[in-house]
């Protein structure tokens, strides 16, 4: 809640002293910023998230602390030396500071949540989404250049983690010396995974940099950043808490009992997805318009996206079936593949309809990407079919231009309440079986 609340300060506060344009620079810089750490830091903290040792046991932390510093380290020496040749250099200390500070943190809290250590992961994200929020805003306000004020930003907020990270020894274990704790070829599966889910996460945004000046691509990135901040960060933190028990009863034995729950919070995705939809259309976007300027706000694209993220999650946790049978290559080759069709399918609509283009197919590819992951899990299809029908049921804010918010808004309120019956039939159908 507390990163939730920073960034929807961040965001009122960043539109209302950036021009779109302005706003459209930092954004990139953020996109960039993810491909940066996917390929130093990544590999590591995805394999250390899937084998975290515990808190008793910290020798798989150890090691994924000591590589993700020097991988960093050496990336950013390397990116900042070669865009300071090439005259780029406040991009290239935006980018790169901004990725730092969001690997540290990640890793970080990684850690805690893995050895359910709830205060304490709570703590270390608050510190560092505080940090990096104060810091970004205050320099901004202070005048600062938007693209060093990030990198500062990036790096305060890595220092404020570290501040309250776990120790990396123990007394019982200080003198324990562990190779790799995992495969190599795990993590960096699971790295290639994860970049080619993030070319689906914002690669419209990367794509229509192509085909519109820069204040409409600002507008487009603070619609992208209200559905991150409303249904992303409440699907994101049910990603978060979800995991670790779901990964535990798997390796006990219990697969049928994460099957049941996975079909029920891909469904409770869809819900989420809906309601953050009513709430933000309802009264002409009301709410909206509390914080954010009307240069900045673009009800035709925001629906889509907004359904997109519960897409993505769901496709999300049908990954972590194949994830969890340790078929990484499987995770990595399959979001290759969704991110490919996904991007082309972007250009496509991006190049003839713009800002509404990218907005369809940043939908359209996380369904792709969810077909995709579904198969072959024994998770059931109906959970596609209730994802397509929302998908398109959501896009009429751009099928539809004249289509009034309001409209919108209760459509999204009937689908929620649709789909929420479905969940309690089936919830009730499967207790029944379980008694007989």
């Amino acid at each position: 809640m507390f990163s939730l609340l920073s960034a929807a300060v961040q965001l009122p506060l960043l539109t209302a002293y950036l021009q779109p344009s302005e706003y459209s620079v930092v954004a990139v810089a953020i996109a960039i910023a993810a491909y940066f750490s996917l390929l130093s830091a990544e590999p590591v903290i995805l394999a250390f998230e899937r084998f975290p040792g515990a808190t008793n046991d910290r020798a798989s932390y150890r090691y994924a602390l000591s590589r993700t510093g020097a991988y960093l380290a050496l990336a950013a020496l390397l990116v900042v030396a070669g865009a300071h040749l090439l005259g780029y250099t406040s991009i290239a200390i935006g980018f790169v500071g901004w990725a730092i500070g969001i690997s540290v943190n990640r890793l970080i809290s990684l850690a805690w949540l893995m050895w359910e250590q709830p205060w304490q992961y709570a703590w270390n994200l608050m510190a560092g989404t505080g940090t990096r929020t104060a810091v970004l805003v205050g320099l901004i306000l202070a005048g600062w250049d938007p693209l060093i004020s990030l990198g500062i930003a990036g790096m305060a907020s890595a220092a404020a983690a570290l501040l309250l990270s776990p120790r990396a020894y123990r007394a019982a274990h200080a003198d324990r010396k562990v190779g790799r704790p995992w495969a190599f070829g795990f993590g960096v599966n699971l790295a290639l995974a994860q970049f080619a889910y993030t070319v689906l996460t914002n690669g419209s945004l990367l794509v229509l940099t192509a085909f519109v000046p820069s204040d409409r691509v600002g507008s487009y990135a603070v619609m992208m950043q209200v559905s991150t901040l409303t249904s992303g960060a409440v699907l994101g933190l049910a990603l978060a808490v979800s995991y670790p028990p779901l990964r535990r009863a798997w390796d006990d034995g219990s697969r049928a009992t994460v099957q049941t729950r996975l079909v029920v919070l891909q469904q409770l995705c869809l819900v989420v997805a809906a309601a953050f939809v009513f709430a933000s259309y309802i009264g002409d976007s009301f709410l909206l318009r509390i914080v954010l300027p009307d240069e900045f706000l673009d009800q035709a694209v925001l629906a889509p996206l907004i359904v997109a993220t519960a897409v993505a999650a769901m496709g999300g946790m049908a990954s972590w079936h194949h994830q969890l049978e340790l078929r990484a290559a499987r995770v990595a080759s399959r979001t290759i593949i969704a991110s490919l069709i996904g991007l082309g399918l972007t250009v496509a609509l991006a190049a003839l309809f713009q800002e509404s283009g990218a907005g369809l197919g940043a939908a359209g590819a996380f369904l792709i990407y969810l077909v995709i992951m579904q198969s072959g899990t024994r998770l059931p299809a109906s959970a596609v079919g209730l994802a397509a029908a929302l998908t398109a049921v959501m896009s009429i804010s751009i099928g539809v231009p004249t289509i009034s918010a309001d409209v919108v808004a209760y459509l999204a309120l009937a689908a929620a309440i649709a789909i929420t019956v479905v969940i309690v039939v089936k919830h009730r159908s499967i207790r029944a079986a379980a008694d007989h």
